[in-house]
């Protein structure tokens, strides 16, 4: 969940182990492993930017304003919808 939207779901197993949405990315690189070695030489993932506010959040994507995928899109219409269109898929992203 991400600004009380649920931004990703699918099997236990699978979200964990292929996470797919940008936020999802940055929470599993931040669960900590039980090898520390492993734990400190693992990439993290670090999402640009503060979050939104949880009482005006955007209206489009929830996480349009952290999202590396929106910062690197190149269409104008593609970042219109994440701007103003609100995801329903498994994946709440565009």
């Amino acid at each position: 969940m991400y600004l009380g939207r649920v931004v990703e779901r699918g099997p236990t197993e699978d979200v964990p182990g292929t996470p797919a949405h940008p936020y999802t990315r940055a929470l599993v690189s931040a669960m900590p492993m039980p090898d520390p070695v492993k734990d400190r030489s693992r990439p993290r993932v670090l999402l640009p930017g503060d979050p939104p506010g949880a009482l005006s959040p955007p209206g489009g994507a929830a996480s349009i304003p952290r999202c590396p995928l929106y910062a690197e899109r190149l269409g104008r219409t593609e970042r219109e919808r994440c701007r103003t269109e609100r995801p329903l898929a498994r994946v709440a992203c565009h």
